[in-house]
């Protein structure tokens, strides 16, 4: 698939309209995972969090409150949601409804209202090992085969595989299998590439794991919900991130509303940060974070920081003071761009006009202290400023002159010493003023200027300063395609 179509199928899962909607599951008495609340975001929601944290039985439980009738004949589910009560808030067809199910060891009770929800619970996991197995130990295998009819691959869908397999693939023929042994209806693959001809028995568990996936998304109907268990599972970073993209083109082609549970870097990040669900212990009890930051699930998840840009600034003043701004109110945004002191607003403006563009994977922004405002070059990076009026060192002395009590209580120091340093440093320039009370009081200069950004931030005229310079630049950095 084209990178520019999978960004537009992207923003169509955020935005379109869906026929059947999870909106919220409201959950008690779950064995495992306790009680809780979990919203769910448009089109494609992933539910992430570490090894054994709940991510599995979160999802038997939104199964369970969307088909609950399924469940009670599957006797280990059924068992594990003894004396659960689950309530589905969903939306189908443009009502509104909140289905409350109710388990004991026998049968389920749903309320009234309940309606025909058009739910599948994918684990190719399982499946894929469980397929190989059957196929492999089947003696008569072609002689099975040749009762039935293929379905043969057109030429988009052929592309599609080679695209989320990584291997290009001639052709593709699909036996759909029914009444075998009680099982429900499954495929046999048989592809062609470089001019090798081969079977499902013969596939890895990665690629049948992945053709698995696309068969399950190809005949899944319009406008239902798909839950997928762990989809990475076998399959090579680059082939998770390319499903990833396959999935939100179903899910935008076929109003398919997706819950899927996911512990891989490559998949996160593909879905919105908004509709990430992070799931993690407190003790006996599962908790869900709605909205977790970058920087959390980098640490729950483990994922190795990887800057994608860099921020130009002009000294070293203006980088501690971006630091402590961003890492305040923005600390993803320094996970992803390193802060780069330059040595002056001279050789930022020379950066951003003759470094060029390399593509999507470098971003190059300058920011400016905000004495540079009325700036209106043109270059081939964007740029904006700092908050506030003046260099970081004017601004920040200035304003905690005559706060020495605050200055004492941001750093644990007795006032009476931090007013006697602050009383020597009278009449020095705003750079020695920074540099000596720095030494005077014997702490680093990015801690103090960690410190006294932190009392400036406290007026509610400089916190706004603040948030509307950190709204600018980062829609200075949506523009860019950040």
């Amino acid at each position: 698939m084209r990178t520019a179509r999978t960004s537009d199928y992207w923003r169509k899962v955020c935005s379109r309209p869906y026929e059947s909607r999870l909106n919220s599951l409201d959950y008690k008495n779950v064995t495992g995972i306790g009680q809780g609340q979990v919203p769910f975001g448009a089109g494609i929601t992933a539910l992430c969090g570490a090894n054994g944290v709940g991510k599995t039985r979160l999802l038997e439980t939104i199964y369970a409150a969307l088909d609950p009738v399924t469940v009670a004949d599957i006797p280990h589910r059924l068992r594990r949601l003894a004396g659960a009560e689950i309530t589905a808030h969903v939306t189908i067809e443009g009502r509104d409804l909140a289905v409350v199910s109710r388990f004991d060891t026998e049968n389920p009770t749903v309320s009234d209202n309940a309606v025909e929800i058009c739910v599948t619970l994918v684990d190719t996991a399982i499946e894929s090992v469980r397929l190989i197995s059957l196929f492999t130990e089947m003696k008569n295998l072609d002689e099975f085969l040749e009762a039935l009819s293929p379905r043969e691959a057109k030429p988009e869908e052929l592309e599609l595989l080679s695209y989320i397999v990584g291997r290009d693939y001639e052709s593709c023929q699909t036996y759909e299998i029914d009444e075998y042994e009680e099982m429900q209806t499954f495929p046999y693959f048989r592809v062609t590439s470089g001019g090798i001809a081969y079977g499902s028995e013969a596939m890895g568990l990665g690629e049948m794991s992945l053709h698995l996936l696309h068969w399950h998304l190809a005949r899944i109907p319009q406008g239902s919900i798909l839950l997928i268990e762990e989809p990475e599972t076998y399959i090579s970073p680059r082939s998770q991130a390319a499903f990833s993209n396959v999935l939100a083109r179903y899910s935008t082609e076929k109003s398919l509303w997706i819950i899927l549970t996911t512990h891989s870097p490559e998949v996160v990040s593909q879905v919105p940060i908004e509709h990430v669900r992070l799931l993690f212990r407190q003790g006996g009890q599962v908790t869900v974070a709605p909205n977790p930051t970058e920087l959390l699930l980098q640490t729950v998840l483990g994922i190795r920081s990887r800057y994608s840009g860099v921020f130009l600034v002009e000294d070293k003043a203006a980088r501690e003071f971006v630091l402590a701004w961003l890492g305040k109110l923005d600390p993803g945004l320094l996970q992803k761009f390193r802060v780069l002191d330059v040595g002056g607003d001279g050789e930022i403006k020379n950066a951003l006009s003759k470094f060029p563009k390399v593509g999507d994977w470098l971003k190059v922004v300058g920011i400016f202290d905000p004495d540079m405002r009325g700036l209106e070059e043109e270059y081939n990076w964007p740029y904006t400023f700092l908050p506030g009026d003046g260099n970081p060192e004017t601004m920040l002395r200035t304003f905690c002159i005559g706060r020495g009590d605050a200055v004492a209580a941001q750093l644990g120091r007795a006032v009476c010493d931090v007013e006697i340093i602050l009383a020597s440093l009278e009449g020095l320039n705003h750079h020695d003023w920074f540099e000596d009370l720095s030494r005077n009081l014997g702490i680093g200069y990015g801690q103090l200027m960690g410190a006294l950004f932190t009392i400036w931030f406290e007026s509610e005229t400089n916190s706004q300063m603040a948030l509307q310079a950190l709204a600018v630049l980062q829609n200075t950095l949506s523009a860019g395609g950040e």
